[in-house]
């Protein structure tokens, strides 16, 4: 006797499956197979491209093989395809919300900026540390009498008598002269004692300001025509000497005042990270250390990075410029709208595997990863980077910038050819189709492929 299992009487499911694969009943037979199979599919649809490349499209898992969609977290072609023939069915479910990676919302990108760097007060107001002032020119000092063979040497220096004295009673008062003597003994001459270094500073100080580099020569050229004196190239080289150290900051008392200025960053800007390393001494009663590396990471930036959710990391170095050689390490993220977002920073003595892994271990305390963290990591091949990486995080993906490599290939392939084809190697997202151009790089030239 046959038993029943389901109370179904009507066969209105088989019309509505035929209904759906009407299209596919007009092609060959594995045609047809094939369109019934990919209607099949559930949440994975098999689409083919115009150059007939079959890719597996999963709309609930937001993945294909071709493997853009996961990389960029926009929908690929094949998965728009699949998007808008999902779209005829009137019960299926098309928010964008769902298919776009939430590092694109509007929402992600006003959050990573909401997080604000304060600024800090001035020097004077955060400076707890007691910085010694040394008279290097010994300004005000005391001429010692010169002496040759035992015997003391006196110049007679002829002076003079030209003088003017001039007064006034107060402030806002005009200048009246008191004594003139128009009678000149020298002969007529642009050399004036009055002309200091110092005083060179405070006139060229605008110019040093705006142009750093502006050449020697410049600042005694303007000078003369200003002002019609005449200045030597050894005052005009102290002189700005004495500005740019106005406005830089002398560079051996910013390093003295270096803790203080961690402890006020600190106070101003919560939750942000800041590690100095010293040198040993081996007199561990000593008050002072000799500086070696400095981490800074804001955070407002740390939020402001969490709160982007781009698992991507740019590394670079560069030379400090000044009395102290250095290097400044830098890591740089991107934004929802692929705009660039600094993020840690440090100055070290030089770029090397050790530097490196003391600069990614911080990033990492930082953002808690682990050996384990699956993050993308992209540089120009620095000294030690890519061992400090190998070491620290075995299971991060390291890829080089690919514009450093192609001024590296210019040097000897020149023609735009190699930069096509070296660019669709890069862009390659899967294995078969790297090798595919690959091939045909290396059927191109073999050489520079």
């Amino acid at each position: 006797m046959v038993i029943a299992v389901s109370d179904v009487l009507i066969s209105n499911m088989c019309e509505v499956f035929n209904g759906k694969i009407e299209k596919g009943r007009d092609k060959p037979i594995i045609g047809c197979l094939e369109y019934i199979r990919e209607w099949n599919g559930g949440d994975k649809y098999q689409v083919t491209g115009a150059l007939q490349d079959q890719h597996v499209v999963d709309v609930r898992n937001k993945t294909c093989t071709c493997r853009k969609w996961e990389l960029i977290g926009i929908p690929c072609r094949h998965a728009i395809a699949t998007l808008n023939e999902m779209s005829k069915d009137p019960e299926a479910e098309l928010d964008i919300y769902k298919w776009v990676h939430k590092v694109y919302f509007l929402e992600t990108w006003k959050k990573a900026y909401s997080f604000k760097v304060e600024p800090i007060k001035d020097l004077i107001c955060w400076c707890i540390g007691v910085v010694r002032v040394t008279n290097k020119g010994q300004v005000g000092s005391q001429a010692t009498t010169s002496k040759r063979k035992g015997k003391e040497l006196k110049t007679q220096k002829v002076t003079c008598g030209w003088y003017i004295h001039a007064s006034r009673s107060n402030p806002e008062s005009d200048w009246f002269i008191r004594t003139l003597n128009q009678t000149h003994t020298c002969l007529q001459t642009r050399k004036l004692r009055a002309c200091t270094a110092s005083l060179i500073s405070k006139k060229i100080f605008d110019q040093v300001e705006a142009n750093p580099d502006i050449p020697l020569r410049a600042i005694q050229d303007h000078f003369q025509k200003t002002y019609q004196v005449g200045v030597t190239m050894d005052n005009v080289f102290r002189a700005k000497d004495k500005a740019r150290k106005h406005i830089t900051g002398d560079y051996t008392k910013q390093y003295e005042m270096l803790r203080d200025y961690v402890l006020e960053l600190q106070a101003t800007n919560l939750d942000t990270t800041m590690k100095t390393d010293v040198c040993s001494e081996p007199n561990p009663d000593s008050p002072t250390r000799q500086f070696r590396r400095i981490y800074v990471w804001l955070g407002p930036l740390k939020k402001g990075f969490k709160a982007c959710l781009r698992d991507l990391l740019g590394f670079d170095g560069a030379f400090m410029k000044g009395p102290f050689l250095g290097q400044v390490l830098s890591a740089v993220g991107l934004d929802s709208n692929n705009g660039i977002y600094p993020l840690a920073y440090g100055i070290v003595e030089s770029e090397n595997t050790e530097s490196w892994k003391w600069f990614l271990d911080n990033i990492g305390d930082d953002l808690d990863l682990g050996r384990n963290s699956n993050l993308t990591f992209i540089s120009d091949r620095q000294k030690g980077l890519h061992t400090a990486v190998e070491q620290l995080f075995p299971n991060a993906e390291h890829r080089y910038c690919i514009r450093h490599i192609h001024d590296n290939m210019r040097k000897r392939w020149r023609k735009p050819e190699y930069r096509d084809h070296l660019w669709k190697c890069a862009l390659a997202t899967t294995i078969p189709e790297f090798e595919h151009l690959m091939k045909e790089f290396s059927q191109y030239d073999k050489e520079a492929c």
